[in-house]
């Protein structure tokens, strides 16, 4: 069987191969047929057309890209042998890192995928392959190899392609156990070693913010009985609620309004600078304990994230939305940079009310025609830019039985329906969940590895579940976003280590853009 290998450089701004890439071709007897670049592939759209063109001669292309310096020998052995003895049109590695493991596919499978790609109009991008495969997996007779000790969990990455990568392969390539395996191995190196160290220095792994959540106003607690605002202002309420399980009949005990506290426009661009710089291209999430759309300005903090060309998303209710926003968002020059994700607990206002409760003095018949408003809205959204919006509810044992109602209802506005888990914050609110579930062993925590929280003061919270904020990093107002960065640092290392504040949480698996 006759394989020649393609090395694409077009998603990495890494000027030459890695010398382990070449390195492991070599020691395979793999040919290189040719480096995708800008200048070979001026036109991404043509990727998967000029490798067919490439490769008619072969019976497999084995595709690497030149970023990453963890191509192990064995695995990428075990794989090429798989892939002459089966035949299979794709063959790749399943619980790896991203970049340790090649992908190998038959060229007469890439018109197939360019046919896939254009039908449901997948953007080439390095996870190209993966979309397209994910998008109509049937169709393809697949090969994986699996590792003896899988890092799923860990979500590793070994390229190069953002600052997030390049500070945690920094981190990595600084431990002495990997400078002298490198030496002893000549850069061959095989996949139980790398993951032995790495599995018992897990505390490097805590890296460059890449996901920052915003809270725009303490606002509007009340109209959010699953965020802790809604009762940590008033201790009286939260002992209530510590007592008492709401009926579905009842609505939940409201709070009273705590003084309401809007972030500044001019504090948050502040922030968003510093994010930047730190980050280089983060995620900003206007999302938080409240509604962002009650904040009286949050369409200027939506322009001035999309002004600076950052990804920006919106987690609504809806509360502030409304048809004109809706178009003004549409026509905006940078609108590609969006994604809103609207939150709704039912289809009626019956269902969302007995889920979430009714705001405080507010009949049924006064907030049913305000809930019809906010769900034209949201269909108008969503009917016009159905790729780019979301619609979710969570899952809680008052609406378990209209789950299937909901995604029946929204799946004619868009494909990416979400239904939530309901988080309790470790018990501070009800436990309302039908069926909690957990990973059957501990996972690192995503969160306390790459998320920044922020709150309407620039307070800057050790994770989500912190509202009462005993372990704050810091301001991102006025501290260096440094000083907040390294003192998180400690507190990755305590969780690690079975951290008493986590004991009760089960956020850790859940991921964020």
């Amino acid at each position: 069987m006759k394989l020649g290998s393609i090395i694409i450089e077009v998603f990495s701004t890494q000027a030459k191969p890695s010398e382990n890439l070449t390195t492991v071709l070599n020691a395979l007897s793999i040919p290189l047929i040719k480096r995708i670049n800008q200048t070979t592939l001026p036109d991404l759209n043509t990727l998967l057309p000029t490798l067919h063109s490439l490769t008619q001669h072969l019976d497999g292309i084995v595709i690497g890209y030149n970023d990453s310096e963890f191509y192990v020998l064995d695995e990428n052995r075990r794989l090429v042998t798989h892939f002459k003895e089966y035949g299979a049109d794709i063959a790749f590695g399943d619980g790896y890192p991203e970049g340790m493991v090649f992908l190998i596919l038959r060229p007469e499978t890439l018109p197939v995928m360019e046919n896939i790609r254009t039908q449901h109009k997948i953007s080439v991008s390095r996870e190209v392959f993966h979309n397209i495969i994910e998008t109509d997996v049937n169709t393809f007779d697949i090969d994986n190899i699996y590792p003896d000790h899988s890092l799923r969990t860990l979500r590793l990455s070994f390229f190069s392609n953002n600052i997030q990568n390049i500070y945690t392969l920094s981190q990595i390539k600084k431990l002495p156990q990997i400078q002298t395996l490198k030496q002893k191995s000549n850069s061959l190196y095989a996949f139980n070693d790398i993951a032995e160290i790495i599995l018992s220095h897990k505390h490097i792994l805590k890296t460059i913010p890449k996901y920052y959540e915003f809270t725009l106003t303490n606002y509007g607690a009340h109209h959010h009985t699953f965020s802790p605002y809604h009762t940590h202002h008033n201790p009286n309420t939260e002992k209530k609620l510590q007592q008492k399980e709401t009926s579905p009949q009842e609505p939940p005990i409201s709070p009273q309004e705590p003084p309401i506290t809007h972030l500044s426009l001019k504090n948050y661009s502040i922030m968003l600078r510093k994010a930047r710089a730190f980050s280089k291209d983060p995620i900003i999430a206007l999302a938080g304990c409240t509604d962002p759309t009650t904040h009286p300005k949050w369409t200027q903090f939506v322009e001035t994230t999309l002004n600076h060309k950052l990804n920006c998303i919106i987690e609504t209710s809806a509360l502030g939305f409304s048809k004109e926003i809706a178009d003004t968002l549409l026509t905006h020059p940078q609108k590609s940079f969006l994604k809103i994700i609207f939150k709704l607990n039912g289809t009626t206002a019956a269902m969302h009310a007995k889920v979430t409760g009714l705001p405080p003095n507010l009949s049924i018949e006064t907030f049913t025609p305000q809930f019809e408003k906010r769900l034209e809205a949201i269909e108008y959204y969503l009917l016009r830019n159905p790729a780019q919006s979301y619609i979710e509810i969570t899952k809680v044992r008052d609406n378990i039985h209209h789950l299937s109602e909901f995604y029946d209802h929204f799946k004619r506005y868009t494909p990416n329906i979400i239904i939530a888990k309901y988080n309790s914050y470790k018990g501070h609110l009800q436990e309302r969940r039908d069926d909690p579930m957990r990973p059957f062993y501990p996972i690192d925590c995503w969160h306390l590895k790459r998320d920044f929280y922020i709150d309407e003061l620039g307070d800057v919270w050790v994770c989500k579940q912190d509202f009462h904020k005993k372990h704050c990093l810091g301001n991102l107002i006025t501290d260096p976003i440094e000083q907040l960065f390294n003192n998180g640092t400690p507190y990755y290392q305590n969780h690690l280590n079975n951290w008493s504040f986590c004991k009760n949480c089960d956020e850790a698996y859940t991921y964020n853009f």
